[in-house]
Formats: structure tokens, sequence, C-alpha cells
């Protein structure tokens, strides 16, 4: 027939592997996708969320070397601060969209409160309809900007002084 003896030991092999149902496992999973949605990251991520904690979804990680990809969550009550950078058109606008759309959307008023400075391209300044935000400043905002950080420097002078007058600390409120 012209097939090499190989390649007929090699379709025996296959053919009886049909016959039994048995398939060898791929050796790599699937590549993630280029895009993916908070709700599609929402499904992924099996976990219930903790009380206290302020979790962002930001993307799926992928681990090749134990053939599992999982959500990639980081816990805004138990992290502390977080720095996003990235060159233009490095994606950091979307990633941050993304999570703050992931927050306003698990979170309600009572329990999440954001305010954004947006010195790109105002893509953030969507967020102004949601509750949760207090108000978004654009570049060239310079007194709207100035009032968000007096008015967050009264809120922090407010909080440490109800803190220290009921003997508590700030890991006590967390």
């Amino acid at each position: 027939t012209g097939e090499s003896e190989l390649n007929a030991v090699l379709q025996q092999i296959a053919d009886a592997a049909d016959t039994l149902d048995v398939h060898a496992r791929p050796l790599w999973l699937d590549p993630i996708p280029a895009r993916i949605t908070v709700d599609a990251l929402k499904e992924a991520c099996d976990e219930e969320r903790a009380p206290g904690s302020y979790p962002i979804l930001l993307g799926l990680t992928d681990d090749p070397g134990r053939q599992r990809q999982f959500p990639f969550v980081v816990d805004l009550a138990n992290t502390g601060n977080i720095m996003l950078y990235g060159s233009p058109s490095s994606g950091v606008d979307g990633l941050l969209a993304s999570a703050l759309y992931g927050l306003v959307s698990d979170f309600g008023p009572k329990d999440l409160g954001v305010y954004i400075v947006d010195f790109d391209t105002g893509m953030l300044s969507c967020f102004a309809a949601f509750p949760q935000c207090g108000g978004v400043v654009l570049a060239g905002e310079e007194e709207r900007l100035i009032n968000l950080f007096r008015l967050l420097e009264n809120e922090v002078d407010t909080r440490r002084r109800a803190l220290a007058q009921a003997g508590l600390t700030f890991d006590d409120y967390l």
C-alpha cells in the first residue's frame, strides 16, 4: 500500500485505543483567550467570598507546569496597596476598568465607595453613573482634584479620631 511499517503499527494502536475508548491526555491546556469578560471570570471562580474580604478578579493565571488555569484574585482587604502601570496601549486601563466593574457589580454602595482619578483617556468616567462612585476627576480638573484630596484627608482624620476614641486600631476596623 506504500504505507510504512511504522505508520501501519501506529494506525493499529490508534484504532485499538478508539475501540477501547482510551486516549492520551493533552500535553497542554488550551491557550487563555485573548479577551475574557468579567462575568466569565466570575464563572471560573468557585471560591466563596470570605466575610471582610474585597476580592478583585483580574484575569486568568496559566500554570503550565501544573497543567492548570485559575482566576487571578487580589483581595484588597488583605493585600494592601496595589500599583498598576504600563506603557500606552498596554491594557492597564482595561484591567483597571474590569477590576472596577467587578467591584461595583459585587458590592453595593453601603460596602464600597470609590473615587476615580483618570488622567488618561477619560475611559473610566463611565463609572460616575454607579452609586458606589463618589466622583471621577479627569485631566485638567485641578480644582476638583484638590477638593478630592481635601475630602479624603478629612475622612481619614475623622475615621482616625473615631477609632482612637473607641480604643481601636485600623486593623481592628478591618
